[in-house]
Parts: C-alpha cells; sequence; structure tokens
C-alpha cells in the first residue's frame, strides 16, 4: 500500500500553484492570503476575471476562452487555448498543470451558485494525479487517492469525508466516529461531520478516490497541502 503524507521531499521543492475557478463566493482577504502565498497563479477561463476583482493579474489563462472577459484576455497573462469540448475547463487547468512538471495545486473559487460545476470539478480532481487541495468557505477539501493519509488536527475539530465514487476498503482512525467499511460509498455511508479525537487522523482505502473537508476555526485560511 502507498503512502502519501501530503510532505515535500528535502530534495525537490515544490512551487506553490493557486488555480482559480469561477465560482464567485471567495472571500476578498482569503483570496489575496491564497494569492500572495503561491508562486504561480493559473487561471482557469473566467477563474481570470474572478483573480481580477480581487486586484490580481494571473500568470497564465487556460481554457476554451468562452467565458473570460476581454479584459482579463489583455490583462497580461499568458493565454493558452483549448477547444476540447469533452474536457472542463477545470480539467484543462489540471492537465496544463501537471504538464508543466508540477504535483500538487490548490483550487480556489470552487464554491459558487453552480451545483453542477462543483460536482463536476470533483470528477477532475479524482481523474488528476495531481495531488490537490480546494479552498473552501469554512477550511480545505483534500482529494486523497488510494493509500494511507495521515492528516492533523485539534481534537474536536471537525472532519467529514465524503467517497467519490467507491473507496474500497476504507477506514478511518483517530476520528471520533472511526469507520470500516469494505465499500464506503454515498449510497452506503458517509462520514459528515465527524470530529478528530486525537492531534492524528488515519485514512487507508485502496481504491476509488475521496474529499476530506477539514474545517478552519474562525474561517482562518488552513493550508494542509503545504504545511
Amino acid at each position: 500500500m502507498s503512502e502519501d503524507r501530503f510532505e515535500t521531499s528535502n530534495f525537490f521543492v515544490e512551487k506553490r500553484i493557486l488555480g482559480v475557478l469561477g465560482g464567485q463566493d471567495v472571500d476578498d482577504r482569503v483570496f489575496k492570503f491564497w494569492a500572495q502565498s503561491s508562486d504561480i497563479l493559473v487561471a482557469a477561463d473566467a477563474g481570470a476575471d474572478l483573480a481580477l476583482r480581487h486586484g490580481v493579474t494571473p500568470h497564465a489563462i487556460i481554457g476554451d476562452l468562452d467565458s473570460v472577459s476581454a479584459d482579463a484576455l489583455a490583462s497580461g497573462a499568458d493565454i493558452y487555448k483549448f477547444e476540447d469540448e469533452s474536457k472542463t475547463d477545470c480539467d484543462k487547468l489540471l492537465v496544463w498543470v501537471g504538464g508543466q512538471g508540477h504535483r500538487t495545486i490548490t483550487l480556489i473559487g470552487v464554491e459558487g451558485d453552480r451545483l453542477d460545476h462543483v460536482l463536476s470539478t470533483l470528477s477532475s480532481c479524482a481523474r488528476s494525479p495531481l495531488r490537490i487541495q480546494l479552498v473552501l468557505r469554512d477550511g480545505v477539501g483534500l482529494i486523497l487517492k488510494p493509500g494511507e493519509h495521515k492528516l492533523t488536527g485539534v481534537p474536536g475539530q471537525r472532519i467529514s469525508i465524503l467517497p467519490i465514487g467507491v473507496a474500497g476498503s476504507f477506514s478511518a482512525e483517530g476520528v471520533r466516529w472511526p469507520v470500516h467499511e469494505a465499500d464506503f460509498s454515498l449510497d452506503r455511508s458517509l462520514s459528515v461531520s465527524n470530529e478528530f479525537s486525537s492531534p492524528q487522523a488515519t485514512l487507508r482505502f485502496v481504491s476509488g478516490a475521496l474529499l476530506a473537508v477539514i474545517e478552519s476555526p474562525n474561517r482562518e485560511p488552513l493550508d494542509i497541502l503545504n504545511a
């Protein structure tokens, strides 16, 4: 079984990549925290306009460019147009970032008023080989792939664990309500509003993908991927 602790190698320092999607529900203070702590900011189509509204110009704009404004296209960002209609703009952004040799990314602008877009983003993330963190209103989401994952928190801090598809042979320990499921799926059982019972929770599974949502006290920015 592989193990992924979201640790950075001592011999290879990852650049911090912030990917901006088009979801509008992003606090200005939170956006600027993530923008200022990133090395490279890339936007998926209309995500470029979200970045500009927060006073930040993306380094690159990626997508089919059907929903980005002319002002954003003229902002000085590098433009990468991909016409494939079978892929979402999030798909295209993740593929482009991976093609540049990066292995991790934080996505912001995930939430908004389009549930279909939120669900398609989760699907894109589950298919991507990248390690992905999602900036959410009340914390962060981690897209987890098969293996063992040790997540840190404070006893009593909320954590929700949701399968994307079916997670095989899933277990969660170090949480208030431990989980042991042969097939952890949306139509069987969930682990919503669970809590850390110790400073470290251990999640294990052998197939599929999971979304782990960790609540941030007082909505302060919470960076698990680059901790």
